[in-house]
């Protein structure tokens, strides 16, 4: 992780400095994790000095039994953490009744497993509360498509632009970091629209979605992920659209006055 010039910790690089950067950054205290048996991998790597409640939700399916053996399963079902069906596991972490601040999707790369999660997510999330989706932009047609073994992101990119189609009203961009991480949050001071008439029907095309990725992702840069999430950085934006709103009502006072003015010396 980078250090900026005053000693803070500026530039995650990879998807759990992310986590703990929001984690620090806001003091947030709480979070899960919904990954598979497959994915995600780094829950030992979430600050316990930062997050006083970690939950995860490490769940089964049985597309795994196409491209492992036996043995490689029996290794993977080792794992210290629980590994349930995704709704038995839903069940058990909303009999906790416990809201996060952090949420981290690592899902089943399809983009109906994406969505899924995304909706589980969002009904989890603490009021201030951010999601982070992992393997949104993947940069190869090599790793999208079906299960396969090594790197794939499948349809994760598909399902978490369908999602947020239906869910405008989510603050949302894609950081350009650890094969694209997705960061969706209430909406907090900026209204994120895309100038761009967006084809459902052709979402899962590669040659589609690699013309449009920055519009489609909202992609941004690491070097923008300070300015755009930093608490400094939302204090700014938060004087800055104050300040617009301020000038579009004193410019509208002013055409209202020059109205009344233009009237009044034609009798009207």
């Amino acid at each position: 992780m980078k250090v900026n010039n005053r000693g803070l910790i500026k530039e995650p690089e990879t998807k759990y400095d992310l986590i703990n950067w929001f984690g620090e950054e806001y003091n947030y205290t709480s979070y899960l994790e919904i990954c598979t048996v497959g994915t995600g991998h780094y829950f030992d790597k979430i600050d316990s000095n930062i997050f006083k409640t970690k939950d995860c939700i490490n769940y089964y399916v049985k597309e795994y039994e196409l491209i492992f053996s036996p043995d490689e399963l029996a290794g993977i079902r080792a794992y210290d953490i629980e590994i349930l069906p995704f709704d038995d596991y839903l069940k058990k972490i909303i009999y906790k009744k416990q809201k996060y601040d952090v949420i981290f999707i690592d899902p089943f790369h399809t983009a109906e497993h994406t969505i899924r999660d995304l909706e589980a997510a969002c009904s989890l999330l603490s009021r201030k509360g951010v999601i982070i989706v992992h393997d949104c932009f993947p940069q190869s047609e090599d790793l999208i498509g079906p299960i396969k073994k090594g790197a794939w992101c499948g349809q994760t990119f598909e399902g978490y632009i369908r999602f947020l189609l239906k869910n405008r009203h989510l603050e949302n961009f894609v950081i350009n970091i650890d094969y694209g991480c997705g960061i969706i949050r209430p909406k907090y001071t900026s209204e994120i629209i895309r100038n761009f008439a967006v084809n459902p029907d052709k979402l899962s095309s590669w040659d589609y979605f690699w013309e449009h990725r920055i519009q489609l992702l909202n992609l941004e840069p690491i070097d923008n992920f300070y300015n755009l999430y930093s608490t400094q950085g939302e204090n700014k934006r938060a004087r800055m659209n104050r300040r617009s709103k301020n000038s579009a009502s004193i410019f509208k006072v002013k055409l209202n006055n020059f109205y009344k003015s233009f009237s009044s010396l034609f009798g009207h």
